[in-house]
Parts: structure tokens; C-alpha cells; sequence
């Protein structure tokens, strides 16, 4: 009951308050950083198709970015994924986790490129993926690293950090210093929330030519609501949920692991888009660019932290010791 009772309130909650700031004008208002009129809130539209030249490096870049760079990743994220996901240690288990669920993302936005053109739900589904990705890969990293190194969570083991500490609340009352760390982090982090608050939706239809073909980049107002105000507001909830958890001391600390890094998703995904699309502005084939770019890297970077320590995660076969002969006795 009590599981429920938390589903509800956390996850069932936000979606009816920003429903019911969507039902008064005012929030509407806000949302759209529009000004209420007499007649109501006007909804702001794409607009015209605008028309972006292009130079050959530009298009050049565009290609590469969506034939090269994209299914290179794809292909990374998925096969490890898949391999990673049916480990049953629970680190490595969420790593996969959020592999796959970023190749599903992707693969939405693939086939939006590649000939269904325009479509929200497609981009929906590209943007959760990579939040799914932010999330899960954050989550099964921290794991890693505190199931295996660190210790923090395990309240049968001492934790690395004791020995700098010095009292540790497993064995004595006293107050944790990576708790207070986390308490310290999560309203900053809630502050990095605001960023995105604070700018205005921006929905553009633009079109440019790559080697003689027309493509259509577009931001629908659904999905510039949903990047600059729903997940900035998702992700300040969920921080605000895990730490009330946190304050809790020792029973809130594996309730506050999901808001925690669900929330972190969330947020990374709407500042990375806020940052391209602020920096970039009309010049959207260098946000894509730079986007795609940034996504190979971060596959590859945790391909390699754990091709690095394959071993020790028991990803790979250990090297056998040689035999040594036996030296000959004198006869």
C-alpha cells in the first residue's frame, strides 16, 4: 500500500499540477511566456517556413553527423546493451538498461529523418530516450562504483570514506558527511532547473539544402514546451522528492536513488538542448552536429570505462598464469 501511496505522489502528482497550471490562463501565460489578453492566451505557432543558406562544410557535416556518427553509436549502444542488460548484477544490469532504451530514442528519430518527416510523437520519443539514457547510465555508473569501491550503500560494509570521516553513521548517530554532500547538491541542482524556466518557447519550422535536397528542421510548440518548461519542472520535482528521502537518514537512501537520477535525466536532457538551440539559434545543423557528437562521446567514453576494467567486472576472461616447467634434477 504504502508502494502505491508513493507512486501516486511522486510520479502521478507532477503530471496533475501542470495540468491544473495548464487549465488556468494565467499559467498558460507563463508556460508560453505569452501576455494574457481579453480574449485569452495566444498560443504561439511555428510560423512561416524560414529558409537557412548553407555552406558546402555545413552540409558536408550534416551527412556525416546522420549516416556516419549516428548509427555508429546506435550500433555501440545496442549490441553492448543487450549484453549488459541480461547481467544479473544490478550495476551493470541499469547500464544496459539505459543503453537500450537510448537506441529505441534514437531510432525514432532515425526513422523521423530518414522519410517520416515531422512528427511529435516520434520526437517525444527521441527526447525520453535520452533522458532514459542520462538517468540509467548515471544510476548503474554510481552503482558500479559504490557496490564495488565505495560501500556507501551496503549497511553490512564499511564505507571507503569512513577512514576520512572518521565516525560513520552505519555503526554510531551521527551525521554522514556524503549525505550532507548530496543535500548540498541537490538544491543546486534544483537552481540549474530554473535555467531553462526562464527562457522563452521557441517553435521554428527551418528548411536548407544538403547536396541539392530540401530538409525541413522543425520544433513543434508541443515539443518546446515540453523541453523548456515540462522536464525542467519534472526534473525540480523529483529533486525536491529525493531530498525529503535523503533527510529521512538511512531509511530514505535507496527511495531517493530514482528521483534522484531520473530527475538528473531530465534536467541534462533539457540544458543540453537549451544550450544548442540558445548557442546556435537558426543554424540548427551545427546543434544537430554538435548533439550527435556529444551522444557518440558519451557512448564511447563508458564503452571504455568498461573495456578498462573488463576484468575486474567479470566482463572478460582472465589471462591464465603459464606453467612452468619443472627443472631437471641432476641425474
Amino acid at each position: 500500500m504504502r508502494k502505491i501511496v508513493r507512486i501516486l505522489l511522486v510520479w502521478a502528482l507532477p503530471a496533475v499540477l501542470i495540468l491544473v497550471v495548464l487549465g488556468r490562463p494565467s499559467g498558460l501565460a507563463w508556460f508560453f511566456a505569452v501576455h494574457e489578453t481579453a480574449t485569452g492566451v495566444a498560443i504561439p505557432s511555428p510560423g512561416k517556413v524560414t529558409f537557412v543558406d548553407t555552406t558546402r562544410l555545413e552540409e558536408a557535416v550534416t551527412v556525416v553527423t546522420a549516416f556516419v556518427v549516428k548509427p555508429t553509436y546506435m550500433l555501440l549502444a545496442l549490441l553492448p546493451g543487450i549484453y549488459l542488460f541480461r547481467r544479473r548484477e544490478h550495476d551493470l544490469a541499469l547500464l544496459g538498461r539505459g543503453m537500450l532504451l537510448f537506441f529505441v530514442g534514437e531510432s525514432l528519430c532515425a526513422l523521423r529523418f530518414l522519410g517520416a518527416g515531422p512528427c511529435d510523437p516520434l520526437e517525444v520519443g527521441h527526447g525520453l530516450g535520452m533522458v532514459a539514457m542520462g538517468a540509467w547510465s548515471a544510476w548503474g555508473l554510481v552503482e558500479l562504483f559504490d557496490c564495488r569501491v565505495l560501500g556507501y550503500s551496503d549497511l553490512e560494509r564499511t564505507c571507503v570514506l569512513s577512514r576520512f570521516c572518521q565516525r560513520c553513521w552505519k555503526r554510531e548517530p551521527t551525521y554522514c558527511g556524503l549525505q550532507r554532500i548530496m543535500l548540498f547538491l541537490l538544491p543546486v541542482l534544483a537552481v540549474l532547473c530554473l535555467v531553462p524556466l526562464t527562457a522563452t518557447p521557441r517553435p521554428i519550422v527551418l528548411e536548407y539544402s544538403v547536396f541539392g535536397s530540401m530538409v525541413r528542421d522543425e520544433v513543434t510548440p508541443l515539443i518546446a514546451i515540453l523541453e523548456i518548461r515540462i522536464y525542467p519542472l519534472l526534473a525540480l520535482w523529483l529533486f525536491a522528492v529525493a531530498f525529503v528521502d535523503l533527510l529521512a537518514g538511512k531509511p530514505g537512501l535507496e527511495r531517493a536513488k530514482a528521483p534522484f537520477f531520473v530527475g538528473a535525466g531530465f534536467l541534462s536532457y533539457a540544458l543540453l538542448r537549451f544550450l544548442l538551440q540558445q548557442a546556435f539559434g537558426q543554424a540548427v545543423f551545427w546543434a544537430n552536429a554538435w548533439e550527435e557528437v556529444t551522444e557518440l562521446a558519451t557512448v564511447l567514453s563508458l564503452l571504455w570505462l568498461l573495456w578498462t576494467f573488463r576484468l575486474q567486472l567479470g566482463l572478460g576472461r582472465r589471462q591464465r598464469t603459464p606453467r612452468l616447467a619443472p627443472t631437471q634434477q641432476p641425474g
